[in-house]
């Protein structure tokens, strides 16, 4: 509830529901991962929202890898 109202919340999750349902296939194995959305994220447009999830998921694979 720190990143704004329930409108707000809620675009953050399609968001990256979004992006995950379209990256599913470049994660490998089976995790559980939680996105915890600061502040600043209330005012994110889906652009920048999937840069940066593409960077989290980034680091994500090489850590698998090595």
């Amino acid at each position: 509830k720190k990143v704004g109202r329930a409108v707000t919340r809620n675009r953050i999750k399609r968001f990256v529901r979004e992006y995950f349902r379209l990256n599913r296939q470049n994660i490998k194995g089976i995790w559980d991962i939680n996105i915890i959305a600061k502040k600043e994220a209330a005012n994110i447009t889906s652009d920048k929202a999937y840069s940066s999830l593409q960077s989290i998921f980034k680091r994500i694979s090489r850590s698998i890898d090595h």
